[in-house]
């Protein structure tokens, strides 16, 4: 929503404040940026939604050969890249990663389109190119997983169940207490899912990848 020269995201799954823009290189409260608030669909091979965001009065000093604006802005949190493509291996859709910057609380890592109830694993690695002495990304054909890749080297599993319920459908969530780090940061995480599947929908599927800096 737009309110008061700046822009105010909120998640429709808590209704929680997610974060706010403020008019580049203005101060709010001076223009009417934010008056016009679209949502676009990701684009391919990123899970961030992108907002087009008008700013009626910008330029107007100039006027008339300047004045309003629209500028695109994609919803992912500073140092985060997306990589990887997920695969639906034996389930019906493909599994999707997305990321929530919660400030110096951390972070939290997110998945949806996980079937209901479906056990899931976050994986966390160090490294996208190597994980031991293999190659990334891995392709797991061999193990099942059509059409699937392991993006992440592994060294830690968290496990979770799809959420099966209201706006927990299909949804799953980990909290990391370790904040982004834009400036300065120590070191590099990755992570990916693992969905798992049952009977004829075994053995799942993987979801894309996301970097992130701490």
């Amino acid at each position: 929503t737009g309110q008061g020269g700046r822009v105010h995201w909120f998640s429709l799954r808590d209704g929680r404040e997610v974060t706010q823009l403020f008019p580049p290189g203005l101060p709010p409260y001076h223009t009417l940026f934010g008056a016009g608030v679209n949502i676009g669909r990701p684009q391919p091979g990123n899970p961030f939604p992108v907002f087009l965001v008008s700013d009626v009065f910008f330029g107007l000093s100039n006027f008339p050969s300047s004045q309003g604006r629209l500028t695109l802005y994609r919803a992912s949190p500073k140092g985060v890249t997306s990589y990887g493509q997920a695969c639906k291996g034996s389930l019906a859709a493909k599994p999707k990663i997305g990321l929530r910057d919660l400030k110096s609380k951390g972070l939290r890592l997110h998945l949806t389109a996980a079937p209901l109830n479906a056990p899931v694993a976050l994986i966390l690695g160090i490294s996208r190119t190597r994980w031991g002495n293999l190659s990334l990304p891995l392709d797991l054909d061999p193990l099942g997983f059509k059409g699937c890749k392991l993006f992440s080297s592994v060294e830690v599993l968290f496990t979770r169940q799809a959420g099966n319920s209201g706006n927990d459908r299909g949804f799953a969530s980990f909290d990391l207490p370790l904040p982004l780090a834009v400036k300065n940061p120590k070191f590099t995480l990755h992570g990916q899912w693992l969905v798992l599947g049952s009977g004829k929908n075994a053995p799942g599927a993987f979801s894309d990848a996301l970097s992130w800096q701490h």
